[in-house]
């Protein structure tokens, strides 16, 4: 394996792990009252303020784009934001764990569609680590019953983020005019448009809700810094790197970090299904490193 792609491998690893503590975060803050809407503004205005002075008083980048550039990098960072509140959505019906695996759904999604529409070579090693990932997600799932407490709303919530989220890993990878642009730049503009997007699902500010407490600002930050700026920034260096259907693929670790962050802080239930689950899901993501 070239310097390169253990490169790409680790940052895709750094990335599933921050996603994967998203749903903790996001419930921990949700916990204090603040609204979905509400807690999501501040994950991408923190991280926003955050990523700006780290652009530009450490990084020293030049963050001009041209038009076309920052309606395409506006469009994917819409696209960022709805899987995050597809997502966020689904946590007031179904365990984080369970969320973040049907969320997990998107590396078959991007394969199949990279493999379709761009020609991107599915090779004997990927085609086996997806299908691992997958029998492990349906593992994962097996004891959920979808018919009671809102469960299967929380199932579609979940299934759309997911649909987002390949979308977005996509449109980073192949549209020419982002794909050329440094990592740190696409960062920055999808947090800018993720907090325009959150501001207006506020009613422009109408239903803002202030931190009020340590705990809630302690939160808000962690939200900020660890799934958002930490976890994007690496996912758009692995994507240049690696490939989509890897670092895809690699993101398995999401919903085991979240799993294990569930049972620890919320108690949440694991079964020999959830397990089970884990061990073929690892299986996959080995599978991709060593190719």
């Amino acid at each position: 394996m070239k310097r390169a792609e253990r490169i790409g491998f680790v940052n895709a690893i750094i990335s599933s792990v921050g996603y994967g503590l998203y749903p903790m975060f996001a419930l921990l803050l949700y916990n204090t009252g603040s609204s979905v809407s509400n807690s999501l503004f501040y994950r991408y205005f923190f991280a926003f303020i955050i990523y700006l002075y780290i652009v530009k008083v450490h990084k020293k980048i030049n963050l001009s784009v041209t038009v076309k550039e920052f309606i395409l990098l506006f469009f994917v960072g819409i696209v960022f934001a709805a899987s995050s509140i597809s997502l966020f959505a689904s946590l007031k019906y179904i365990d984080s764990g369970i969320a973040c695996t049907i969320v997990f759904l998107y590396p078959v999604i991007v394969a199949l569609i990279m493999s379709i529409f761009f020609n991107e070579k599915l090779t004997k090693a990927t085609v086996i680590s997806i299908i691992c990932a997958f029998i492990g997600v349906i593992f994962l799932n097996y004891a959920e019953d979808m018919n009671t407490g809102g469960k299967a709303l929380g199932f579609i919530l979940s299934f759309l983020g997911a649909i987002m989220y390949g979308l977005y890993i996509i449109l980073v990878k192949t549209i020419k005019d982002i794909k050329r642009l440094p990592p740190a730049k696409v960062t920055f503009y999808v947090l800018l448009s993720g907090t325009i997007f959150y501001f207006i699902c506020l009613r422009f500010g109408l239903n803002f809700q202030l931190l009020t407490t340590p705990k809630q600002w302690l939160y808000a930050l962690s939200l900020a810094i660890v799934p958002t700026i930490v976890a994007i920034e690496t996912v758009n260096i692995a994507i240049k790197l690696i490939g989509a259907t890897r670092t895809s693929i690699v993101g398995a670790l999401e919903p085991l970090t979240a799993m294990i962050a569930g049972f620890i802080v919320f108690g949440e239930q694991m079964s020999v299904f959830d397990v089970l689950g884990f061990l073929l899901v690892t299986v996959g993501i080995f599978l991709v490193v060593k190719k």
